[in-house]
Formats: C-alpha cells, structure tokens, sequence
C-alpha cells in the first residue's frame, strides 16, 4: 500500500500528460456537445411539431459515457502492468519513466564487474581469428595469463593445460616484463 500512495505522488512520464492532455480536451468536447444538445432537441420538436425533446437524463447518460473517466483510471493500472512485466524479466523499475524507456531497449552494455554480475566469468574456448592456429592462440592467451591473479584469467590457464597440454612456462627468449596496472599496486 505504501508503494502504490507513493507513486500516485511520482513525477508523470510524457506520455501520461499526453494522455492527460487528450482526455481533458475530449472531456471538454463533450461537455459543450450534451450541453448543446438539449436547445438543438428543444429547437427541433418547437419546428417540426412532433416527438419529444431529450430528458436530462438522457443527457447525463450519455455524458456519462463519454467521458472517458475509464481510460483516466487505467493510466496507473497499465502502469503496475507495465513493471510487473519487468519484474518477470529480473528487471526492477522505480517509475512510469523506467518503464517506458525500458521498452525503447534494444542492447544493454555493462562495463564493470560486480555491479550487476558476480565476476565469476570463466575461459569456455579458445576461437581464432584468420589463419590462426587455435593452439598458438592458446598458448599465447596462456602466457598473458600467468600472472593474472582473477578468476577470468586463471580459467584461461586452466582451459589452456586441458585443451592442448600447455605448461604454461615462459621460454628464457619470450622472458618479458610484468607490468602492473596502477590498482595493482596498491593491493599489493
């Protein structure tokens, strides 16, 4: 109950004042319409001289049809429909706004680990480019590999060694460097 007060009281997203727009000026349309209906009837049976005028009830029906109150009171409800169908994806909204532009998604890109993943990503194949033996692309990914202390690049050294046996040990004439990037330094 708390949520659904609290948003009744959220900003409205464009296309909800769009609609509120459009309902207000169809609400007035049809407010001057039963409204001039009553002289036309009146002036139609004073010249003919034949049938009877409308009843205000009739009017008071038919404005009561018209007004489209029903679409105005399914604005929020099409709105919990909308995050329900987002909760059922694993998606969390906290607006009508993040709703909408969630159904103007195509790709969604992350870029850092841990904000939405676990960071437990794991080596699964090795896939060459061009005429790249898959092997020589193993063995090298291997040794880019051997001091990276994450998950991601243990499992490269692991997937290296059981796919193709590699060792993963530095030949003294590719001895290189081991250059640490600066977050590496400051753990340690």
């Amino acid at each position: 109950m708390i949520s659904l007060i609290e948003g009744a009281k959220r900003q409205k997203t464009p296309n909800e004042i769009a609609l509120s727009i459009l309902l207000s000026a169809f609400t007035i349309i049809f407010l001057v319409v039963c409204i001039a209906l009553l002289p036309y009837s009146l002036y139609s049976v004073n010249i003919n001289h034949q049938g009877s005028p409308v009843t205000i009830t009739v009017l008071v029906a038919l404005l009561v049809c018209l007004i489209p109150t029903t679409i105005g009171g399914l604005l929020p409800a099409i709105g919990i429909a909308g995050i329900d169908r987002l909760i059922r994806r694993n998606v969390i909204a906290l607006s009508g706004r993040a709703v909408e532009a969630a159904g103007d998604v195509d790709v969604l890109l992350l870029d850092k680990t841990g904000t939405i993943t676990l960071g437990n990503r794991e080596a699964v194949e090795f896939i060459p480019v061009g005429k790249v033996p898959a092997r020589e692309l193993a063995e090298v990914a291997q040794l880019a590999s051997l001091a990276d202390e994450t998950p991601e690049g243990r499992s490269i050294v692991v997937l290296a060694k059981q796919k193709y046996g590699l060792r993963g040990t530095i030949k003294p004439e590719n001895q290189g460097q081991r250059i640490l990037f600066p977050f590496q330094h400051r753990r340690g």
